[in-house]
């Protein structure tokens, strides 16, 4: 057992005793030390050790990982190194409370941190022009299980794991035109996106033609649940057949299209306080969309979204 330092002092016996000592056992001298010290970083950022955990010091942490790397106190890979330590460990903590009769909750499953803050120019993006003859192609080849899915990420901005982790459960009905979808990845705070009439048509239309009426929204060709793999797969099919030796559009993913959906909603005249809420993230990474929108490109209506999209029938 290595030293303990100063700040690992707070660091209980309860989380000593009944959990270091059995998780460390599996990891490296040189890992070991590295998991314990992050271990003690949270403690020292929130006054306890991770053996009593609430949602608050979940947040806390994940606040204080954030605010440590936009003043470029701390690089994104140690910030989700940490991360996914501490998830790890509450893992640990969550199962062996649980066999013991105690009650425990990782909240550290119920967030992820943001995509590293990379530049995005939108020539490096594709043109609503390429993704309309993409969107034409999966009709043409009567894929609307395609279309749905790259629809979904286009105008409500999801995530790639979001629109694979989709079931029946998270369909709500609205109204007689309007449909919403409950992001429930964190069990205390929901997202409830509403969909707007030509997006509501399209995922009606396609619930009522592969007649899903329970369970995953989206399977793959193996009848599994799709996984992200495959809708990387299936964008990239359609952009293929697309593509002619006279006329090509560059390759781009399902993140390209969620960009594409945040962008349009600042375009919409959408305040950056509101996409995020919308698109999940924290307006401490709305500036990566921000410096792309063209302020005299906006719709003076002021809609979610300028992106309009034909359901195809």
């Amino acid at each position: 057992m290595f030293s303990i330092n100063k700040v690992n002092l707070d660091i209980s016996k309860e989380f000593n005793d009944k959990i270091w000592i059995y998780f460390e056992t599996n990891l490296k001298a040189r890992t070991r030390k590295e998991y314990y010290n992050v271990v003690a970083h949270f403690t020292k950022c929130v006054g306890h050790d991770p053996y009593y955990l609430t949602l608050e010091d979940t947040k806390t942490f994940y606040e204080d990982l954030l605010n440590k790397i936009n003043k470029e106190k701390l690089s994104y890979s140690t910030a989700v190194m940490r991360y996914s330590v501490m998830r790890s460990i509450c893992d640990f903590i969550e199962n062996y409370k649980i066999n013991h009769g105690e009650e425990y909750t990782n909240y550290f499953k119920e967030f992820s941190l943001p995509e590293q803050d990379k530049t995005i120019k939108e020539e490096d993006l594709p043109s609503l022009k390429d993704i309309d003859l993409v969107l034409n192609k999966c009709i043409e080849c009567n894929d609307y299980r395609a279309f749905t899915i790259f629809s979904l990420c286009l105008k409500l901005g999801l995530t790639n794991t979001e629109v694979c982790h989709l079931t029946m459960e998270n369909v709500l009905l609205v109204d007689e035109e309007h449909l919403a979808l409950s992001l429930n990845n964190n069990k205390r705070i929901r997202r409830i996106l509403e969909l707007d009439t030509d997006l509501s048509k399209i995922l009606d239309k396609y619930l009522s033609d592969y007649e899903i009426a329970h369970g995953p929204l989206f399977y793959n060709n193996r009848n599994n649940q799709i996984k992200m793999r495959d809708t990387e797969r299936l964008l990239q099919k359609y952009i293929d057949m697309v593509n002619t030796p006279k006329e090509r559009i560059a390759p781009f993913t399902m993140q390209s299209l969620r960009h594409i959906a945040m962008i349009m909603l600042l375009k919409g005249n959408v305040s950056k306080e509101n996409v995020a809420k919308f698109g999940g993230i924290t307006t401490k990474w709305m500036n990566r969309y921000e410096r792309i929108v063209n302020k005299n490109d906006v719709d003076i209506n002021g809609r979610m979204s300028i992106i309009s999209i034909n359901p195809g029938y």
